[in-house]
């Protein structure tokens, strides 16, 4: 049209036009914003939907515009009609565009993904723009549509029935609108027709739209004809839905899809940039365009941010305790049993309860609330053919090949497929495959398919390479891979930082460390992992992968063998000590489901009560006499019809109450199982474990582990730190006066080792102390080592370097004697990579660690790392000698065997006399102010272990106690005030006064020290403010840094001593005074 020019009467014309039209399009946008916001309400989270028919004055403006392009806009311009979506992130408008694909005629000509025009270099417009006709457009070369507009194209004289598809035939589309929208009002006589016809597949060819599109623009199309004004229905003639899609006919439209950035830039810079009729500076498109380059990054990390945080909403073990989660299931899988409104509510609140369950390792739970779904989506039966097949139900197979095998093909399912599938082919008590292909193929072929599908993922990228190691060797191919790895590594620490995926991600992490030969990284990723691991089955399934890359390396690759072993050996420790921790709780668990049970038992039996009196209220009116007015009846009818109601409300009721019960009684019977099962699991680990004990290695000495109290002492030998190690030998020779047990430690004649050499030597026979080394013989200790002969059982490990082996190995003869590892402390100083090992080993394992405060190194690292400080039994402790003794006798008070069946009736006195004290300060009562026989056993146990220690307390000042007969009991001086002195007549020298002080704070602090251990051990931290609910105290330090005001409390429990036993007729004297 070069060269042409337009006209007043050509432009006054075409206004004309499309203001006869425009009413069309008006129901068009009404029609299309209503669809729209469907979408968004579907498919995005707060997505939002608008759509307009263009205004005359727009129109007009631009038809002279574009006039050298378009010569007859009213028939050319496809956005007349248009609307728009503004979603949060482009993973949402993704879904959008992948609706509008699935459910539009999309004029793929003139529609632009505007993204796909910017150059590498370039940073703008974004958003994605669709030129569409409505669907029943799809349906015009098919019947019945087809052969009515035949009819009716005949009936007209027009022949190229090929021209009504076209818009931009003048000749055509003058026609076509009239005439295919006739066709679609003659061919559909009502609404469900329209949509029964447009998810209809036939002659081979696909819907025209999916179910969910069929029934959003149907629903949309009924409440547009709804909603439309009188006076326009009557003008346009709708009478039904129907009429709707007659009026727009084959339109066309434009969508655009934004995210919210997009759309701000299209609103604020995009118009300013494009839409103008001048040029724009340089320097302001640049500006401009700098901004749009800062949206594009915002908008990605935004969406990155969203998946990421839907992906931790998911994920319920990163921030539920497991009881919780136990208590979401039961509430939503008693709401989807009772209240879904829609198929797709019905998959949201299944896929939510068997995430609950999952997250618990409920099988049966997950199986129950997914086999209610009627229509499963691929996460559904994802889903349910793992839980099947934990079940030992090979039908699982069957849901995750049809999970596998669909449209998008789930990743995951793919990978469940290929484990299972690699268990079989290892003989893990699943029965082998019948024929066909190998086991180990399809493993490898499942889990190429899932790193096809997500090669980003971490954990199928381990899976897959596990796959290959173990079937291929391509151990060697390791190196080529390190990029790989070492981006998995980056992903998984990620995960790890927001605690998503937990404790995967850090078995991940451990793994690839493994691969990477980074074998202390790598522990300590392992360590992490089992720290936070509430089941057998990670660690399990962690010694199986760690077992298939085994197969696969050869003996040569001797840095990954020996770091391999590191982590197998301490997983085996681990499966160990879990295996137990689930064996000593298996008996409580039980006896809380009784109880449960029992409640459960009770509410049905009200249940029936109640059933039972609304049965006799119904029977009491149906006996009584018929009333006589018609009024009387009515009422009498009313109330019969309300009694009945409430009698069927109670048989509900009780219907629910009796499942309610069966489901406890099934919950108590696994729990009951699951004794025996938990007991027998950790049996079957004692022993296959023992074999990779070196007790054996005693050389015929008596085992000193096995029936021992168990300490290990960890900190540096490094010869650089030996002037720091030699300010803590006076301090730990002293804390360990009077120990009877066994001390594990570094065996050399430097740092800790030393220490501990010297309380051998303080204390003699009394004492064992084991030490692990590398080598042989003392000869062959590496690094210029020297051994510390004081130790009366040094073990030799084979190892070349020292190395985690050496803890390792310690912790295998210690479980292997029979030790827990809950009933070891550990004692930590300093420490370099090794000693952070050590930490780790013991914390995981659930050993009790302290840690000396303003230690060095790894054991300062201890109490700020996000993972390793939130364990309850991780403590810091005071350097103060009483402290530390009571760290390592608390829980093994001696108490004289005279005065044990007297220790409830003391602590019960020491109880009493808290409440007498805290009467004179609240009137609130709390948790722990009330009666004896009513006091939480948490409490009585605290005040039974305060009343033990009262005999530590007195050897601490050299006292013992007695009995008395025949006469009074005398109290000591120092255990009155001054007051009491006073009234008791009692004259005391300066001098004595002096010495009663002394002795009185030797025991005061003796009593803190109780009390500091006692709370750390409880889960207490240090913190400004007391926290009954954060478990924090101000007075958890030293003795040296109380305040005198705390100090005096202290005392006081010690002036009570005394004061309590005169009231069991025991007195208190000094040590070597008559009997005690």
């Amino acid at each position: 049209m070069a060269g042409k020019r337009w006209t007043q009467k050509w432009h006054q014309d075409q206004i004309t036009s499309f203001k006869a039209q425009r009413t069309a399009y008006e129901i068009y946008a009404l029609l299309l914003n209503k669809v729209l916001e469907k979408v968004c309400h579907r498919h995005t989270q707060y997505g939002r939907a608008e759509a307009r028919a263009k205004s005359v004055t727009s129109f007009a403006e631009k038809a002279i515009r574009k006039f050298d392009k378009y010569d007859d806009p009213i028939h050319m311009f496809t956005d007349l009609c248009g609307g728009r979506t503004v979603t949060f992130t482009q993973t949402e408008a993704d879904r959008v565009c992948t609706f509008v694909r699935a459910n539009f005629i999309v004029d793929e000509d003139n529609s632009e993904d505007v993204r796909k025009r910017l150059k590498p270099d370039q940073f703008g417009y974004r958003a994605i723009h669709y030129i569409v006709q409505m669907p029943w457009m799809a349906m015009t070369g098919r019947p019945p549509l087809a052969d009515e507009l035949a009819r009716i194209g005949q009936d007209e004289n027009i022949r190229d029935s090929a021209a009504l598809g076209k818009a931009l035939n003048v000749i055509g589309d003058g026609l076509s609108d009239i005439l295919i929208g006739q066709a679609v009002k003659e061919t559909f006589k009502d609404i469900k027709e329209l949509q029964a016809e447009l998810v209809k597949e036939a002659d081979g060819r696909r819907a025209v739209m999916t179910p969910e599109g069929a029934t959003m623009l149907c629903t949309a199309m009924e409440e547009v004809a709804r909603e439309l004004p009188d006076g326009l229905a009557r003008k346009w003639k709708i009478e039904s839905p129907i009429d709707v899609a007659r009026i727009i006919a084959n339109r066309k439209a434009e969508i655009q899809v934004h995210t919210a950035l997009q759309n701000a830039w299209s609103a604020i810079g995009h118009d300013r940039l494009y839409k103008n009729d001048y040029r724009v500076p340089p320097a302001l498109t640049r500006q401009m365009h700098r901004v749009a380059a800062l949206l594009e990054e915002g908008d990605e990390e935004l969406a990155r941010a969203i998946a990421q945080f839907d992906e931790f909403a998911l994920d319920y073990g990163a921030y539920m305790a497991r009881s919780d989660r136990h208590r979401e299931f039961l509430k939503w899988r008693s709401v989807l049993r009772r209240q879904v409104d829609t198929p797709a509510e019905q998959s949201a609140l299944a896929l939510k309860a068997a995430g609950f369950a999952v997250s618990n390792e409920d099988w049966d739970g997950a199986i129950d609330v997914l086999q209610l779904m009627k229509d499963k989506s691929s996460a559904a039966l994802r889903e349910l053919g793992r839980a099947k097949l934990r079940k030992g139900d090979l039908s699982g197979l069957e849901d995750l090949t049809t999970a596998a095998d669909g449209t998008n093909g789930d990743c995951f399912a793919h990978c469940h497929l290929g484990e299972f599938h690699c268990a079989r082919a290892c003989g893990k008590g699943i029965p082998p495959n019948p024929g066909g292909d190998s086991d180990c193929s399809k493993a490898v072929s499942h889990f190429a398919e899932a790193f096809k599908t997500a090669p980003e993922d971490p954990t199928v990228l381990r899976l897959y390479l596990e796959c290959g190691i173990c079937m291929n060797g391509q151990a060697k191919a390791l190196p080529l891979l390190r990029p790989a790895l070492e981006a998995a590594t980056r992903k998984s620490r990620q995960r790890a930082d927001i605690r998503l995926h937990m404790p995967r991600a850090l078995y991940d992490i451990g793994e690839f460390c493994l691969l990477l030969d980074q074998p202390y990284e790598s522990l300590d990723a392992y360590t992490r992992a089992v720290f936070l691991s509430e089941s057998l089955s990670p660690i399990e399934e962690a010694l199986a992968s760690l077992a298939r890359i085994q197969r696969g390396i050869s003996p040569s690759a001797s840095p990954l063998n020996e770091h391999l072993g590191w982590v197998r050996k301490f997983l085996l420790l681990a499966k160990l000590a879990k295996s137990q921790q689930l064996a000593t709780q298996a008996p409580l668990e039980h006896s809380r489901r009784l109880e449960i049970l029992q409640d459960a038992m009770a509410y049905e039996q009200v249940r029936e009560k109640e059933l039972d009196e609304r049965k006799a209220e119904r029977e009491g009116m149906e006996r009584q006499t018929s009333p006589r007015t018609v009024e009387q009846k009515r009422l009498r009818l009313q109330e019969l019809k309300e009694a009945r109601r409430a009698e069927q409300d109670a048989l509900d009721l009780l219907n629910e109450a009796r499942q309610d019960t069966r489901e406890a009684q099934e919950l108590a019977d696994k729990a009951k199982a699951e004794i025996t099962r938990s007991g027998e699991k950790a049996d079957e680990a004692l022993k296959a474990f023992r074999a990779l004990s070196l007790a054996s290695r005693w050389q015929g000495k008596p085992d000193p582990l096995r029936g021992r109290k168990v300490v290990i002492v960890v900190g540096t030998t490094d010869p650089r730190f030996e002037q720091q190690m030699k300010a803590y030998k006076s301090l730990i020779t002293e804390a360990f006066d009077g120990f009877c047990g066994t001390i594990t430690s570094a065996g050399t004649t430097s740092g800790v080792g030393s220490i501990v050499g010297d309380v051998q030597a303080k204390l003699g026979s009394d004492v064992q102390s084991v030490c692990y080394l590398p080598g042989t013989t003392p000869d062959e200790l590496p690094g210029g080592a020297v051994l510390d002969t004081r130790y009366t059982h040094p073990v030799f490990t084979g190892g070349k370097r020292f190395s985690p082996l050496e803890p390792l190995q310690y912790w295998i003869d210690i479980v292997a004697a029979g030790v827990r590892p809950e009933d070891v402390k550990v004692l930590g100083i300093d420490g370099g990579r090794i000693a952070a090992c050590e930490y780790h080993f013991a914390l995981a394992l659930g050993a009790c660690v302290a840690v000396l405060e303003k230690g060095g190194r790894e054991a300062a690292r201890l109490l700020p790392d996000e993972d390793w400080g939130m364990a309850e039994r991780l403590l810091v402790l005071p350097r103060e000698a009483a402290m530390i003794h009571e760290y390592l006798w608390s829980a093994d008070q001696p108490c004289p065997a005279a005065i044990e069946p007297k220790l409830e009736d003391l602590a019960r006195k020491i109880h009493d006399a808290y409440c007498q004290e805290q009467l004179d300060k609240i009137r609130q009562r709390t948790g722990s102010y009330v009666l004896w026989d009513d006091l939480r056993q948490v409490f009585k146990d605290s005040n039974l272990a305060q009343a033990r220690h009262y005999f530590e307390t007195l050897r601490c000042g050299n006292l013992q106690v007695r009995e008395v007969q025949g006469r009074s009991v005398m109290l000591p001086d120092w255990a009155l005030t001054d007051e009491e002195l006073k009234r008791e007549g009692r004259t005391v020298s300066a001098e004595q006064r002096e010495i009663n002080r002394r002795l009185l704070d030797t025991m005061a602090r003796a009593e803190h020290a109780r009390f500091v251990v006692e709370r750390y051990l409880a889960g207490w931290k240090w913190g400004e403010e007391k926290d009954e609910k954060a478990k924090t105290n101000p007075t958890l330090i030293s003795w040296r840094d109380l305040s005198e005001s705390v100090r005096e409390l202290d005392r006081t429990a010690v002036r009570n001593i005394p004061k309590f036993l005169r009231e069991l007729n025991l007195e208190v004297v000094p040590e070597g005074d008559g009997k005690s």
